[in-house]
């Protein structure tokens, strides 16, 4: 096991799974640490006597996402655009296929969430079978890839849909809205909210408790139909047309990461979630090559994270504070 991921096993058999990457104030899902997590989960699929795992983290935030940084640098390097689009693709299909292994592998993961989840973070959490939120109004959680010119690649534009309901998903995925714990449980993407010294506890209580049909998602279960508006109805038609023209409305098309959002959130409730998870990984890579979305994630999010360092600030001149007058 890498230092990225900690696998301990209780005398009860559940396991829990700590992800606290070295050198780092913050997790994330880069190629280490998806690694380092893979191994833990086939660690607790492939042993008999581990009954489930939590998952958590040991930094004061849980994860804050995807490694932008590595992403970009596949979806910007020399290679062809078709090659890049590819390699995009399959990192992104690493990541769903690890999320999907945790979904169908037989045992209860619980995310037991102790603080901020965001982008990649929240849809690893999306594929536990439960999700547990430490009650502390200052967590955040979300999808917050809109904001920043994409959209969610893991899987997530696909469970959300599922869970809420495409009508109720759609207006937070193009929003990219970040929301507290409070706000995240009446919507049903977590299940409950516990005080932060009880969440380890919480989750280890439920795995033992768990039936085998507890684990199974709804989307997994046979004749399972979609939350809400089904776009194969006349009405559901009427309704996505609607909603499209409404985005573009207030868009006029320049921004490539709703028009993805809508589509793939169509086409994704026509098929069964595997199939919509590779048209979601599709999309993804293809908006990721794009140069629209590239400048965009450039501008607002790697470069914005060097501003607000202040790098170029005179270290001579002492910090001051600018208030409104009362």
């Amino acid at each position: 096991m890498t230092k990225s991921v900690r696998l301990n096993v209780g005398d009860d058999g559940v396991a829990l799974i700590t992800i606290d990457m070295p050198g780092r104030s913050m997790n994330v899902l880069n190629t280490d640490s998806i690694d380092a997590y893979a191994e833990a989960v086939e660690a607790v699929l492939a042993d008999p006597a581990v009954k489930g795992a939590i998952v958590t983290s040991g930094k004061p935030s849980f994860i804050a996402g995807a490694d932008l940084d590595g992403i970009l640098s596949l979806a910007q390097s020399d290679k062809p655009t078709q090659e890049r689009a590819r390699l995009v693709y399959a990192l992104v299909m690493t990541l769903n296929a690890l999320f999907r292994r945790t979904e169908t592998g037989g045992k209860p993961f619980v995310a037991a969430i102790n603080g901020t989840a965001l982008g990649g973070g929240l849809e690893l959490c999306l594929a536990c079978s439960r999700r547990i939120v430490a009650d502390d109004p200052s967590i955040q959680i979300g999808l917050p890839e809109a904001k920043v010119g994409l959209f969610p690649g893991g899987g997530g534009t696909q469970r959300y849909t599922r869970i809420l309901g495409p009508l109720e998903a759609l207006p937070l995925l193009a929003e990219g809205k970040v929301m507290s714990p409070a706000e995240a449980l009446k919507l049903g993407l977590i299940d409950e909210i516990v005080p932060a010294d009880d969440l380890i506890a919480r989750a280890r209580s439920w795995i033992l408790a768990a039936t085998p049909d507890d684990i199974i998602k709804p989307w997994d279960r046979k004749g399972y139909r979609p939350k809400g508006v089904d776009p194969r109805t006349g009405e559901g038609s009427i309704l996505f047309s609607a909603a499209t023209a409404l985005q573009r409305k207030k868009t006029f098309g320049n921004y490539p990461a709703l028009d993805a959002i809508q589509r793939v959130v169509y086409d994704g409730l026509n098929v069964p979630i595997d199939t919509a998870i590779r048209i979601e990984a599709r999309n993804f890579a293809m908006l990721m090559v794009s140069d629209t979305a590239r400048n965009m994630v450039r501008t607002q999010f790697v470069s914005m994270q060097k501003v607000n360092k202040l790098p170029a600030r005179p270290k001579s001149v002492p910090p001051s504070q600018v208030r409104k007058p009362p």
